[in-house]
């Protein structure tokens, strides 16, 4: 499988489940919200992540480059038992054509070695730099 390393710290947030939607959450490229009756979790850029709400820093995503079909089956969890077998943490979060796998920023160099020894393609996007 082919994977993109995304070079964005990103943030994973929970507010109560009646929260309406703050403008910080969809402020960057990226970002996946869910709502239940129980939570409102928002998983976005660090940098745009309020100081004083519940969250968890320091996560970097892999996207998976391939586009998924609904009836195929143990893409996710191929991804994930590799990372769990090298005792690496990750939280996941899919779009309707892709998965992406967030794992903390200290774990990146270890899981793309662990992703990387089962036969997975990592390619890394290096970072954007502003030009004065």
């Amino acid at each position: 499988m082919k994977l993109r390393l995304l070079p964005k710290k990103f943030a994973i947030c929970r507010l109560v489940s009646t929260a309406s939607l703050p403008a910080w959450a969809i402020a960057g490229e990226h970002f996946s919200i869910v709502r239940t009756p129980e939570e409102f979790s928002i998983v976005c850029e660090e940098k745009f992540a309020p100081e004083e709400i519940q969250k968890e820093v320091g996560w970097q995503a892999f996207q998976v480059l391939e586009s998924l079909d609904f009836s195929e089956v143990g893409l996710l969890a191929s991804l994930s038992k590799t990372l769990a077998d090298a005792k690496i943490c990750l939280f996941a979060f899919s779009t309707y054509d892709t998965d992406y796998i967030l794992v903390k920023v200290k774990s990146v160099s270890a899981a793309t070695k662990a992703l990387q020894k089962a036969g997975h393609t990592v390619e890394q996007l290096a970072k954007k730099s502003s030009v004065v």
